[in-house]
């Protein structure tokens, strides 16, 4: 082999460990170091949600808010109303740089997240019978959750749904 082919072939294998290390990273669930604005790592914490990686969470010095009423569609399923304070949803700046007070949240049904979220209405199918708990966190656009006092920045509502008729009720005052 001539002195060219070695160097091809030591570029395809930086870049295959390169992309395999993102791969695991992103797909195996192996943190990758997180960076600050300077360029110095960080040690993240990490939780587990339905068995999918979930992000850091991020203490903040302003105090968004946030409040969850449910409504019964007249058609199907209920629309969840996001009311927020000291928060802007920036859809077109999800997964980049986290910016105080912007972002999105994420919808929970039963603690089974749903969707991500970027606006202040979004609509759930009908859950069946019984009583389900309606979640809503607000979520930096890196994807931490916003916290207060170490507790995440969300509303939770008791939806309760028997024999057709469905009612709410508000399950907590966590900072909304």
């Amino acid at each position: 082999m001539g002195q060219y082919d070695w160097a091809f072939f030591i570029g395809i294998a930086v870049v295959f460990l390169a992309v395999g290390g993102m791969l695991g990273a992103t797909y195996f669930g192996t943190p990758a170091p997180a960076h600050d604005a300077h360029g110095d790592t960080h040690e993240e914490t990490h939780e587990v949600h339905d068995e999918h990686m979930h992000t850091e969470t991020l203490e903040v010095d302003f105090a968004p808010s946030v409040e969850i009423e449910v409504h019964e569609d007249p058609e199907s399923g209920y629309n969840i109303h996001i009311m927020t304070e000291n928060f802007d949803f920036s859809p077109e700046r999800a997964s980049t740089e986290h910016v105080d007070g912007e972002g999105h949240a994420h919808i929970y049904v039963d603690g089974k997240k749903i969707s991500r979220v970027y606006g202040n209405w979004f609509h759930i199918g009908n859950p069946g019978e019984g009583v389900h708990e309606v979640r809503v966190t607000l979520n930096a656009n890196s994807h931490e959750d916003f916290t207060i006092g170490g507790e995440k920045v969300s509303d939770t509502v008791l939806l309760d749904i028997s024999g057709g008729d469905s009612h709410t009720h508000d399950d907590t005052a966590a900072h909304g």
